[in-house]
């Protein structure tokens, strides 16, 4: 199982789950239309990117605000409090959110 993130113009996460491995441009963009049609155009994300995995405390909370700290360099003091630790090292090397 792979799971989407998409990131806003600031880079805070929001997920959505998927049974794909592969990432479409098509799907990309339909997405964003969807996105656009159902929201407004400020809804549409600047990137979607395809993950891993989503990290998750002991008691099964998601951890956006960790994630935001990986993409932005900054160091996680409280890892052990995390289910999956592993997948904020996958946060941290994306390429996709060095471009621009």
């Amino acid at each position: 199982m792979s799971y989407w993130v998409v990131l806003d113009a600031h880079h805070h996460p929001c997920y959505i789950k998927t049974g794909r491995k592969q990432f479409l441009i098509t799907l990309t963009a339909k997405m964003k239309t969807a996105i656009r049609t159902n929201g407004s155009p400020r809804h549409v994300p600047a990137k979607i990117i395809a993950v891993p995995g989503i990290p998750y405390t002991l008691n099964m909370k998601r951890v956006e605000l960790a994630v935001r700290k990986v993409i932005g360099g900054q160091p996680i003091s409280n890892r052990d409090a995390l289910m999956n630790p592993e997948i904020l090292d996958h946060y941290g090397g994306l390429e996709e959110l060095r471009k621009d």
